[in-house]
């Protein structure tokens, strides 16, 4: 059990997430989950979008559609999301599947080759009260596997998102990851990241675009993250984004590199009944991560 684990930590350090997105095991619980997410550094969770992210109370209530993402990470490390969206006159219900494959992984000591995954099964639901405040709850089932050993937990998500001065000023607040049931690997109870996440976003007055600021408090282990994230309508339909994120605020120098070393950036077209969103985060010298998601309209 214990050369089981040893290889899953060794495939999560090659890929920096202790660093870039969340603390421990079950990274998938708070990886960008679209090519929008990934191209400002998983910061815009205060703003309304058609897919869900951390914050349920943050699903675009514009229309029902349907959602799919791909990224392609090192080490031969594929994410897969798929998602629908049905809109009602009082509630927004979404229902999401994520999967990240780790690949094939050689045990050194008998030489056979076995496979590793993290499934993710969600379910959302988002309330809005008066064109102003919305409510929103989602629960997560999560399934992990290596090799003949699986782990399963169950939690669910908090949001609330509030909009103000024509709604160019927004503010967003999500107590994520909080358990329900567990089932682990072994009787040691690796747990998931529990986190307290605010956000805001500001749209200026003459400036083509918003700008999405974002702290995480990671409870277990005592750490706070910050990102930020900038997206910009240049010309028609396509939308610049771009964002980093560091660990710091008290020093200025590591601060601006840890921003420099983890840009983000991308783009996004709209094709009037279809979306294209492109992303790209560097992860240094582990190399970077590329994704694409398409989003069709139902209605």
């Amino acid at each position: 059990m214990g050369a089981r684990r040893r290889i899953r930590k060794l495939i999560l350090l090659l890929l920096l997430f202790n660093s870039l997105f969340c603390m421990g095991s079950y990274e998938i619980l708070n990886f960008p989950t679209d090519s929008r997410a990934l191209a400002m550094s998983n910061a815009a969770s205060s703003y309304d979008h058609h897919i869900l992210r951390n914050n349920p109370a943050t699903i675009s209530n514009d229309f029902s559609n349907f959602s799919y993402s791909y990224f392609i990470l090192p080490a031969n490390i594929q994410y897969g999301m798929i998602q629908t969206l049905k809109k009602t006159k009082t509630v927004i219900n979404v229902n999401k599947i994520s999967l990240i494959s780790y690949g094939k992984i050689l045990d050194g000591k008998t030489n056979k080759t076995h496979s590793a995954f993290d499934l993710l099964l969600t379910r959302g639901l988002k309330y809005k009260y008066k064109h102003i405040t919305s409510l929103g709850v989602s629960i997560n089932f999560l399934i992990s596997s290596i090799a003949n050993y699986n782990s399963s937990i169950m939690t669910m998500n908090f949001g609330a998102r509030s909009k103000i001065n024509n709604n160019r000023l927004g503010f967003g607040a999500s107590l994520e990851n909080l358990m329900i049931v567990s089932n682990f690997f072994s009787s040691h109870k690796d747990l998931p990241p529990t986190i307290l996440r605010s956000a805001l976003y500001y749209q200026p007055l003459f400036f083509p675009g918003i700008i999405h600021f974002e702290i995480k408090k990671f409870y277990f282990d005592n750490i706070i993250k910050y990102s930020i994230g900038i997206e910009s309508k240049s010309i028609n339909n396509i939308t610049i984004r771009t964002g980093s994120g560091w660990n710091e605020l008290n020093q200025m120098n590591e601060m601006f590199n840890n921003i420099l070393n983890n840009y983000s950036f991308g783009l996004g077209i709209d094709f009037n009944t279809i979306y294209l969103d492109i992303g790209f985060k560097n992860l240094n010298s582990s190399g970077y991560i590329i994704g694409i998601s398409i989003n069709k309209k139902i209605n």
